[in-house]
């Protein structure tokens, strides 16, 4: 399956000073290679629109998170899908998530395309609480499975 491009994330230098003072060095995003796995869904609503099939579940599944730059850990994650397909099965996909990990949540939304191949798109990260507060990324998932995706997403983590 093909990928999309990867969104860029700009990272801008901070002053660690007065202006006439050092320059800190840029946060760098960090990236965070993982899978959604074991993905279950609920239908909420169906509804026909025209041509138009609007579909809204709620899902669960397992989600790879990275809390710190390199450290991996599996979360749990729950959220809402919504569809909007055309009689071919072909449209777009929207979503809004909270990964939970050690009393700890980051939220999530975006949205993608829809396709023969599967699903493909982007998201982003933010809102955290806890151990996850302040951390920040954007990224891309793709369909592997009937109730699995592959992402990458390159997270900013706040300055210690």
């Amino acid at each position: 399956m093909r990928r999309t491009p990867m969104i860029a994330l700009g990272a801008a230098a901070l002053l660690a000073g007065p202006l006439n003072g050092p320059v800190a060095a840029a946060r760098e995003p960090v990236p965070c290679p993982g899978t959604v796995t074991g993905v279950v869904q609920t239908l909420v609503k169906a509804e026909q629109r025209g041509d138009r099939t609007l579909l809204e579940f709620e899902f669960t599944a397992k989600h790879t998170l990275c809390p710190a730059p390199n450290e991996s850990v599996e979360a749990d994650q729950i959220g809402r899908l919504w569809f909007n397909l055309d009689a071919a099965g072909t449209g777009r996909v929207r979503f809004a998530s909270t990964v939970h990990y050690e009393g700890a949540t980051l939220q999530g939304d975006g949205g993608g395309t829809v396709t023969s191949s599967g699903i493909t798109g982007t998201g982003r990260a933010y809102g955290g609480t806890g151990s996850l507060a302040g951390i920040q990324g954007r990224g891309e998932f793709w369909s592997t499975g009937p109730d699995s995706f592959a992402d990458l997403i390159w997270y900013l983590y706040p300055r210690a």
